[in-house]
């Protein structure tokens, strides 16, 4: 009898370890020996027992916050090209931008009209159309990038040794020579107190960035865009590509912006392949005559002499 009892407790923690119910407008990241292995989505889902954990679970009902009055991301860009414009004097600007950057950049082409002409986009994950096949993929990886910003640390001893991080990790192994140094110096400030150095986005404003980056609206628009517009993908044949590759491959064939693919590259395309994004960039350039920017230097070639 005792030993029924106790394979009953056995076969009821098994139960409870690998069964896990997810509420309506939840997700619930999971980790399997303490590493990131997916998002659980509302309904019913299995774990391994005792090798896969609930590492965190996030709400995804709207919570109005108070906060004071701030300039948006898109308007940033406006207040960028004014600057330029007082200190260099008025002149065509070329507008290049990556990822989430050349989303605010395409919404605020769209919303405040032209300022850069023309504008080229480095594999940016714009949000599909309502009922475009790519649609599904988008809000996953917007869900999966909000749930790893927030598991990101938030603190190093020194840059050194988030770049050491990011060299270390198979996505980030292609970046040419010199570019996970600088992309730490760019990513962390040193802490005011004195210990160590600290993101300078914080990781909740960063997840909650990704959480808003599901206007289905911009898609459509980008068609007509005011300015000439030049998209530069990620190669999407490579295995385990982003969804952003294949997000700018999808919009460029569905509203006919002209494209370009860099082979054998993934997300940071532009730190992976510099010379070669460059040279679709110029060849871009020269179709709408302009020809000097094509000769000029670029610090991304610069710190990577191998990187074609």
């Amino acid at each position: 009898m005792e030993i029924a009892i106790v394979i009953f407790v056995i076969a009821v923690i098994f139960i409870a370890q690998s069964i896990k119910v997810v509420p309506q407008q939840n997700a619930w990241v999971k980790e399997r020996l303490g590493k990131y292995a997916g998002t659980l989505t509302p309904g019913l889902n299995f774990l391994l027992p005792f090798i896969d954990r609930v590492a965190y679970k996030h709400s995804l009902k709207e919570i109005p916050l108070d906060v004071p009055s701030q300039v948006c991301i898109t308007r940033d860009n406006v207040e960028i090209f004014d600057g330029i414009a007082r200190a260099f004097g008025a002149k065509p600007v070329i507008g290049a931008f990556h990822s989430l950057s050349a989303v605010a950049a395409a919404m605020a082409t769209l919303r405040f009209g032209p300022r850069w002409s023309p504008l080229v986009l480095f594999d940016p994950p714009i949000f599909p159309r309502e009922g475009h096949p790519l649609e599904a993929m988008e809000h996953g990886h917007m869900r999966d990038m909000s749930a790893l910003a927030r598991r990101r640390p938030e603190r190093y001893p020194d840059t050194a040794a988030f770049a050491a991080q990011l060299a270390s990790r198979a996505g980030f192994r292609r970046w040419v020579p010199g570019a996970h140094d600088l992309f730490a110096r760019s990513t962390l400030r040193p802490d005011p107190g004195g210990n160590g150095w600290v993101l300078r986005c914080p990781r909740e404003l960063e997840a909650r960035i990704f959480e808003q980056n599901v206007d289905p609206t911009v898609w459509p628009r980008l068609g007509a865009c005011p300015v000439p517009l030049f998209l530069i993908g990620a190669d999407t044949r490579v295995e385990g590509q982003q969804a952003p590759a294949f997000l700018t491959e999808g919009l460029a064939a569905d509203q006919g912006i002209p494209y370009a693919m860099i082979p054998d590259t993934t997300h940071f395309l532009q730190i992976e392949r510099p010379r070669a994004v460059l040279r679709e960039m110029g060849n871009f350039l020269a179709r709408q005559g302009i020809t000097a920017a094509a000769q000029a230097p670029s610090r991304s070639v610069e710190i990577g002499r191998t990187g074609e």
